[in-house]
């Protein structure tokens, strides 16, 4: 999958699966198995998506949008 079709996938795919209280997202492993890819291809979109404060990585946490 080409990085910027991922990318855009992921985020609205995250808006769409994100809990509308408290904004957490499937992790990365279920995220990995929805597009077909590998936890890093999700870890790098997900860096990318975060720089754009679109999403917040926190430790141990979760994915929030």
């Amino acid at each position: 999958m080409k990085e910027k079709n991922l990318l855009a996938e992921l985020a609205a795919y995250l808006f769409s699966k994100s809990d509308k209280e408290t904004g957490r997202t499937p992790s990365e492993r279920e995220l990995a198995e929805h597009f077909a890819v590998s936890r890093g291809q999700i870890r790098e979109a997900l860096a990318i998506l975060e720089a754009m404060r679109i999403v917040e990585r926190r430790a141990k946490s979760g994915i929030y949008v």
